[in-house]
């Protein structure tokens, strides 16, 4: 992963965790709740440039995948993401826009 993806996303709250033998992941893992989300390209990687399609999963308490959303670049996605609010609030938020793309 370059690191303009990476300085990218820190902010966000984003890091690159290991995930098994998947490699590495682009994860944002809040402490406080358990649930978890991770970026990825539509291959199932970590973006390589800002450029690239994102897809944003999120994962319920139990590591169980429940619904996705996709970006059509970086910049997209950072202009969705609540700044400044808890991972709860982040969390709603994305699944509010989830749920009208499926309307």
């Amino acid at each position: 992963m370059s690191h303009q993806v990476e300085d990218f996303y820190q902010p966000l709250g984003f890091e690159i965790i290991e995930f098994s033998e998947d490699g590495p992941t682009l994860c944002y893992e809040p402490v406080e709740n358990g649930q978890y989300a991770i970026l990825t390209t539509e291959e199932g990687l970590v973006p390589e440039s800002l450029e690239e399609k994102v897809i944003f999963s999120y994962y319920c308490e139990a590591g169980a995948f429940r619904w996705h959303l996709e970006f059509k670049n970086s910049q997209a996605f950072a202009e969705a993401w609540p700044s400044g609010a808890s991972a709860e609030e982040r969390f709603a938020a994305m699944k509010v826009l989830s749920e009208k793309e499926e309307a």
